[in-house]
């Protein structure tokens, strides 16, 4: 595809995600032949929706059972990244699994981690954050969700 440019005039265009090849541009100047740049890489980047969790923004558990978050992020182009962090800005990785899925338009992406550990008397109150970014903008958006466990007391008699 090539556009023509003239001096006078810059042309904007509006971009397409299906628009994702090689362009070169053409500069003709009144009179004279026009000038051809070298073909370019055009690669469309879409930042993705902001995050969400699937278990909403309260997931209730018993110590020793399973914690089990999902995160999603729709839309980005190429797909996101996506980050776990707890209260105290640790990065959590071990039981994580993240997985990535084409959109219906086969040019954007839905990606999803999931986290799973069991229970501990410290995760109460505690905040989970999963974070969403691609390099269409490296700014993380994020979405939170507060741990509440409840303790199983015994009784011997």
């Amino acid at each position: 595809m090539c556009f023509r440019l003239n001096r006078t005039t810059l042309h904007y265009l509006t971009l397409k995600l299906s628009w994702e090849q090689s362009f070169s541009i053409e500069n003709c100047l009144d009179g004279e032949p026009a000038i051809r740049s070298r073909y370019a890489r055009l690669t469309v980047l879409v930042p993705p929706e902001p995050p969400k969790i699937l278990e909403g923004n309260l997931f209730s558990v018993s110590v020793g059972n399973m914690i089990h978050l999902a995160c999603e992020s729709v839309g980005g182009k190429p797909p996101a990244e996506i980050t776990w962090v707890d209260s105290n800005a640790g990065v959590l990785t071990q039981g994580v699994t993240y997985t990535v899925e084409p959109m219906s338009d086969g040019q954007r992406f839905t990606a999803r981690s999931i986290i799973r550990m069991p229970a501990k008397y410290e995760h109460n109150n505690q905040t989970f954050t999963c974070q969403a970014q691609n390099t269409a903008d490296r700014a993380y958006r994020a979405a939170s969700i507060r741990i509440e466990t409840s303790f199983k007391i015994s009784v011997k008699a």
